[in-house]
């Protein structure tokens, strides 16, 4: 029964994995055809506002379509990131220091909310082997979020520390309860609870700790609230050096 249930199991997997295959490249195309208009938009509504710079009434339009395609542009470049992942560059990297960068990149956002960041930073935390700018951009995605999940005036929790032969980041927020049926998509391309945004981030942010043979765990309950820990392996560089 074990060996039918695990080749249900993996069948559904791979059928998984090339409806995934097949929109990441319908979704990459469709941007690329999208990303040269918006460009040639942005271009001449600056141009267009440049021109009509006394005008106060077309300074306010214009201000609003340019917001508007740098906000479609930010769209297309989250749906080719997760639709062509860029090759990794193992190196020596700190897992502090990347936390630390992105709090400082987050400071006016949570600042605004009068939102006070608790760390709690294990020293000395070994170096692993990775990519710096993209596990930055998995801390940046996943602690902006719970920045936006967080009431005004509230506490985020985010500590680094050991757990056996991983590394481990984990961001707390006291935000509402995520129900087990929505944490179970959160990592899945185009789910959001949003009424703006693609619910890219965090399939990014997966897919990057992927690639690092990593894992994201998500936790939430009433009590503790809701907790994002990346594991990270400290092992990379043994399984990629050759590569």
């Amino acid at each position: 029964i074990n060996d039918v249930t695990e080749i249900i199991e993996l069948e559904a997997k791979v059928k998984e994995s090339e409806r995934l295959a097949m929109l990441g490249e319908l979704s990459a195309g469709v941007a690329h055809e999208i990303r040269n208009p918006l460009v040639s938009i942005g271009g001449f509504v600056k141009r267009i506002q440049k021109r009509h710079s006394d005008n106060k009434v077309d300074k306010e339009y214009t201000s609003i379509v340019i917001k508007e395609v740098e906000r479609l542009e930010n769209i297309v470049r989250e749906v080719l990131d997760l639709a062509s992942p860029k090759k990794i560059e193992y190196k020596l990297v700190n897992l502090n220091h990347m936390v630390l960068d992105t709090i400082n990149l987050l400071e006016n956002s949570y600042e605004d909310k009068e939102i006070k960041i608790n760390k709690k930073l294990t020293k000395p935390l070994p170096s692993i082997f990775g990519s710096a700018l993209q596990l930055k951009q998995v801390f940046f995605n996943i602690l902006q979020n719970a920045i936006e999940a967080s009431p005004e005036g509230e506490i985020i929790n985010i500590e680094t520390g050991h757990n056996k032969n991983e590394d481990f980041v984990m961001i707390n927020n006291k935000g509402d309860l995520i129900e087990p049926k929505v944490k179970e998509k959160m990592l899945m391309p185009f789910f959001t609870t949003k009424t703006k945004g693609t619910g890219l981030g965090l399939s990014v942010s997966r897919r990057i700790v992927d690639s690092h043979y990593g894992r994201i765990e998500i936790d939430s309950s009433k009590e503790k609230g809701t907790t994002f820990t990346v594991f990270l392996p400290k092992s990379v560089l043994k399984i990629n050096k050759f590569q």
